[in-house]
């Protein structure tokens, strides 16, 4: 436990692995007062236990910084925050490149805010891989996020969800409630009246397939922006964003939808540039690259979240020049001939045009066909 004042400090490298079930957080930060603490490599470890790693909600708990973690077994992976706080401090914390897995609630459950939940890997957590429960501006950004209970739980306003995989979950891709029940429509949204309903949140360039319930859920008192986003469904006559009585679009733009329904809108939410099509999904372990070396250079990590790294445009240097043409007086690289190669100026001046960049830098190879989501 770090205990009040306790600064600049770091745990590295560790295991904490408990066997018996039940028992407490495995590591708390209980303040106030602490501030720029670091936990990274570390592997917790818990059967059915509370917290991995909890941040209480003191003032001036500020700047911990979670990275290259992995931890399971616990009832909620990462908390920020704790109690039953309205205003929920600035914690200005960063979580990044963890790995949550097989807990028996949430992967993060934040009540903070300012926060930056980057390049996470969620799967196999009983509830929601993420729930804002408190707060704002928190940013979700870059996270693959699979085979949970539910993607994201948006429960409080103004928060970034940018640029996240999400993918075969067994209920809802992202859920933007003030009421964490499932009968949220027929209450008011301050059934709980400390909390204060999602509106104001962006949701962009995320990729949203295959999960068991509505891709996009918002209900009583949601007011959501959801630009440039893949969403597909299962069910050709369900709708592919669900708004509740009281919820609003302010603006759905340039989304592309597939087995799903797309949104009925007025004029002013936007849905001039939306489009329903088959985005020609590939798997990534097989995708169209310039050749197995940087096929297999490519592929997602099997063990840790993936990094969020820029595309880079391919040059061939995986395969030996081509012979000179004739009278050509130089030789050709397999750019040209390469199918990655050859899509990809096609590809820039779409994204430029404003067409579908959506699901964004790191889901390489996921993508094939005119919604190839390739960036310059």
């Amino acid at each position: 436990m770090f205990g009040p004042y306790c600064r600049n400090s770091a745990v590295i490298n560790c295991v904490a692995i408990r066997t018996a079930e039940g028992g407490g957080n495995a590591i708390s930060v209980q303040g106030p007062g602490s501030q720029h603490l670091l936990f990274e490599g570390n592997t917790i470890e818990l059967n059915h236990g509370a917290v991995g790693i909890n941040f209480a909600c003191q003032r001036f708990n500020w700047r911990q910084t979670l990275r290259g973690n992995d931890i399971s077994g616990c009832f909620y992976g990462v908390q920020t925050g704790g109690g039953s706080y309205p205003t929920a401090p600035p914690g200005y914390h960063i979580i990044e490149g963890n790995t949550f897995h097989d807990n028996w609630k949430d992967g993060v459950h934040t009540k903070g805010t300012d926060q930056i939940i980057v390049g996470n890997h969620f799967y196999n957590n009983t509830g929601h891989a993420i729930t804002t429960r408190y707060g704002a501006r928190n940013v979700i950004v870059g996270n693959w996020i699979h085979d949970n209970g539910h993607g994201i739980r948006l429960h409080s306003p103004s928060h970034f969800v940018i640029n996240n995989l999400i993918y075969n979950n067994r209920g809802r891709g992202i859920h933007a409630a003030s009421w964490p029940g499932g009968q949220e429509a027929d209450y008011p949204y301050n059934f709980e009246p400390s909390y204060e309903p999602p509106h104001e949140v962006w949701i962009a360039h995320n990729t949203i397939v295959g999960n068991g319930d509505t891709p996009i859920d918002a209900n009583v008192g949601a007011r959501l922006m959801i630009l440039r986003n893949i969403i597909v469904g299962n069910d050709p006559s369900k709708p592919a964003i669900a708004f509740a009585r009281g919820s609003a679009a302010r603006q759905v733009e340039g989304n592309l939808y597939w087995q799903a329904l797309r949104p009925v809108l007025r004029e002013y939410e936007g849905g001039s540039f939306e489009r329903v099509a088959d985005p020609m999904f590939v798997d990534p372990e097989s995708s169209h690259t310039c050749s197995p070396t940087h096929r297999a250079a490519s592929r997602w990590p099997t063990t840790s979240a993936p990094r969020c790294r820029p595309r880079r445009r391919c040059r061939g240097r995986d395969r030996a020049p081509r012979r000179s043409a004739p009278n050509s007086g130089k030789s050709t690289s397999d750019h040209e001939s390469c199918s990655r190669g050859r899509h990809h100026d096609a590809d820039r001046r779409r994204i430029a045009s404003g067409h579908y960049s959506a699901a964004g830098d790191r889901h390489e190879g996921l993508l094939r066909g005119p919604y190839r989501n390739d960036r310059a």
